[in-house]
């Protein structure tokens, strides 16, 4: 008998290709040398699955959209907001149960395996367009700040100078948060033998280093973003770097058919001014005194 398919076909009806599934291998492949290899790839394409997983940054740029924090204090506590008293509290963590391990989503030993159980411990990283300086908010919408005093508050709806903080990953992904101060949140444990969170130590050392998780898609976004961004602003990273004035008026400011009037001012107001994120309102500040702008 012929191997020629025994379907009906009518005039008009349309070829269905076949398609040739790739033969799933397995076993020889995975065992020996080629096993933590696979088992590493594995678990990237598991937290890629699930965008809510939360994992460890490596990168201060990854330190975005929802985060928990918590310090490594006996017992841990994290960085919580009482929204009732309209205070931010360390708040001690239980140790995680055998059944938290397991629904854990990550495979990370106990002490590392905390996640956030509410709200209130969970803190929203955003910042703005070209900032290196991150902003904290709860889910109240309540900016984390910290004065020239070191006490630490969520009492702003929006965000400042006060409320604006330098991410830096340290060694074992702990971070540290600088504020606009130069000095960096820390934890110290009272007389009463709770905690109090602060923001005035000048250095960085046990107590000034924090666990920090953030959701896995917003970090494969930001190292998207970071990817892409490193081809395309390239040559504006080295212009803001620079503070080429001329240039950077010239990419955001320019007016008049192509005029290009800088001030003759000294740079250090464009260098702090780029540290706080707002260098185009600086550019626009400089530009209205030189009164060469009809629409200044």
């Amino acid at each position: 008998m012929s191997g020629k398919s025994m379907k009906l076909s009518f005039k008009g009806d349309k070829k269905v290709k076949k398609t040739k599934r790739a033969r799933e291998t397995g076993g020889s492949d995975d065992e020996g040398g080629g096993s933590s290899s696979s088992k590493h790839k594995s678990k990237k394409r598991a937290e890629i699955a699930d965008p809510g997983a939360w994992v460890f940054p490596e990168d201060p740029t990854e330190v975005t959209g929802p985060t928990f924090i918590w310090a490594p204090t006996d017992p841990p506590s994290c960085i919580s907001y009482d929204a009732i008293r309209s205070r931010v509290i360390p708040v001690a963590l239980p140790p995680p149960s055998p059944s938290q391990q397991s629904d854990s989503s990550s495979s990370f030993p106990p002490a590392l395996s905390y996640e956030p159980q509410g709200i209130d411990s969970v803190w929203v990283v955003s910042k703005l367009s070209g900032a290196t300086v991150i902003n904290l908010r709860t889910a109240s919408g309540m900016f984390l700040g910290c004065d020239r005093f070191g006490v630490v508050s969520a009492i702003s709806e929006s965000r400042g100078q006060l409320e604006s903080f330098t991410p830096h990953i340290l060694e074992s992904n702990l971070l540290a948060l600088e504020t606009t101060h130069g000095t960096f949140l820390s934890i110290s444990e009272t007389a009463t033998g709770s905690f109090t969170l602060r923001g005035d130590s000048p250095t960085i050392g046990f107590a000034e280093s924090f666990r920090c998780k953030v959701q896995a898609g917003f970090r494969e976004k930001a190292r998207i973003e970071a990817e892409e961004g490193g081809a395309k602003g390239k040559g504006k990273r080295v212009m803001e770097e620079e503070l080429d004035e001329v240039a950077l008026t010239k990419l955001r400011h320019t007016y008049g058919g192509g005029k290009l009037v800088v001030s003759a001012e000294s740079k250090r107001e464009l260098k702090k001014a780029r540290e706080e994120g707002r260098l185009s309102e600086a550019l626009l500040d400089r530009r209205s005194k030189l009164k060469s702008d009809k629409f200044c």
